[in-house]
């Protein structure tokens, strides 16, 4: 007979396929993917932090869950998180947000606060406007495939070569951003007071989507210490300064020794 403990067990396979226990007392690090992303885009930070726990999220219908219905609504996703990751989200955590994701774990935050859970020790929003800031652009989730990939292209980056050349891989790939696009383009933010757990921003000095003004804006949600970082590269910097990611995380979580509870 299947128990609590093994439900909790599959529940994180599920939603954690890809981590690396950390030194004892440290915090444990979550990382929420970008839209259309993979637990799987972050693997040199699980290399590369091997003092920390480091944990990657796999949302439903995403790469290794693809049969599994997938999240069209971001609120519906944070509480499916915070409630099947229960016991991950104990102790000393911390969240690293990309793009979408940055938002997401902004989201899980507020929640757990609603239900007086443990808070994440720090934030990490990489990428990411912050979410009280208006965005004027147009949705493009409904848009046909050719005019899909080219409007992503344009605004942060190329697809992969490699999903680009293989018709059946990008076809799964624009399914699966498309889900993710309409959870944030239907994404409507609702005005909280500051959370009580440090914010530190990071963005790309050439991504198009995110100047100095609208990651700096992050400040605005944190009652505790706030910091920016501008690092080489663009939207998807991630792959073109991960030495300085590194260093910024170790600097300032380890720098974060409060815990903050609801």
């Amino acid at each position: 007979m299947k128990t609590d403990s093994d439900d909790t067990r599959d529940a994180c396979r599920r939603w954690l396929p890809f981590h690396r226990p950390g030194e004892p007392g440290r915090p444990r690090l979550l990382c929420f993917p970008h839209a259309g992303g993979a637990a799987s885009a972050f693997r040199a930070l699980i290399d590369g932090l091997p003092e920390l726990s480091v944990c990657a999220l796999e949302y439903p219908g995403h790469w290794t869950r693809l049969k599994e219905q997938p999240y069209t609504n971001l609120f519906l996703l944070v509480k499916a998180v915070a409630n099947e990751l229960k016991e991950v989200l104990e102790g000393r955590f911390a969240f690293l947000g990309f793009s979408y994701g940055s938002v997401v774990a902004f989201e899980l935050a507020r929640e757990l606060r609603r239900r007086g859970a443990t808070m994440p020790e720090h934030l990490f929003m990489c990428a990411a406007r912050a979410p009280q800031q208006s965005r004027p652009l147009d949705s493009i989730r409904c848009l046909p495939d050719t005019q899909l990939v080219a409007e992503i292209s344009r605004r942060y980056g190329a697809l992969p070569k490699m999903v680009l050349e293989d018709e059946d891989v990008l076809r799964l790939a624009l399914a699966i951003l498309r889900v993710d696009l309409a959870a944030f383009e239907t994404y409507i933010y609702e005005p909280e007071p500051p959370l009580p757990c440090p914010i530190t921003t990071i963005r790309g000095h050439d991504d198009p989507m995110v100047d100095t003004l609208s990651s700096d804006a992050w400040r605005q949600q944190t009652a505790g210490r706030f910091s920016s970082h501008v690092l080489l590269g663009d939207h998807f910097f991630l792959n073109t300064s991960r030495q300085e990611i590194f260093t910024i995380v170790r600097r300032d979580l380890m720098g974060s020794p409060l815990r903050h509870s609801g």
